[in-house]
């Protein structure tokens, strides 16, 4: 009787053999990260402060919580919804093409943020922070704070 050699090669990875590249061993490993800001609308922690909004002059918050309220507050009728139009402006359009062909219209526009105003949390370059790295931080403040005193 022969063997069928496919069984073999099909077998030969199964179990605690398999190469760590096959078992997703390469994986990366999500760190523990603490946010930075707490996001008004939801209370939850804003990691991701590059796609923050200032949403109501509260602060950071995020995206899909300002879209989610926005819904909420607006009055849409059926086929509008909210999109993102740019420079911190949400606006309501329709999704139905017009004899010019534009696939949505603009119907209005709704001001989030202000133009004017500074946002210094958006300068911020690290977005966040791993728990030690907290920990490291806030342990040097407290040891030049003893010895300023």
């Amino acid at each position: 009787m022969s063997q069928n050699t496919n069984d073999k090669k099909s077998n030969r990875y199964k179990g605690k053999h398999r190469p760590s590249w096959r078992s997703g061993g390469y994986r990366k490993k999500k760190s523990d990260t603490v946010a930075l800001f707490t996001c008004p609308v939801c209370n939850e922690g804003v990691k991701e402060v590059g796609n923050a909004i200032d949403f109501k002059g509260e602060g950071p918050t995020h995206f899909d919580c300002v879209i989610r309220s926005l819904t909420e507050t607006e009055d849409l009728k059926p086929g509008e919804k909210i999109a993102y139009v740019g420079s911190g402006r949400f606006g309501v359009i329709n999704n139905k093409k017009n004899s010019s062909g534009v696939p949505f219209t603009l119907l209005r526009e709704i001001e989030v943020e202000d133009r004017e105003k500074v946002l210094t949390w958006r300068d911020e370059r690290k977005v966040h922070v791993s728990v030690e790295d907290r920990s490291k931080h806030k342990t040097a403040q407290d040891s030049g704070e003893e010895s300023n005193k």
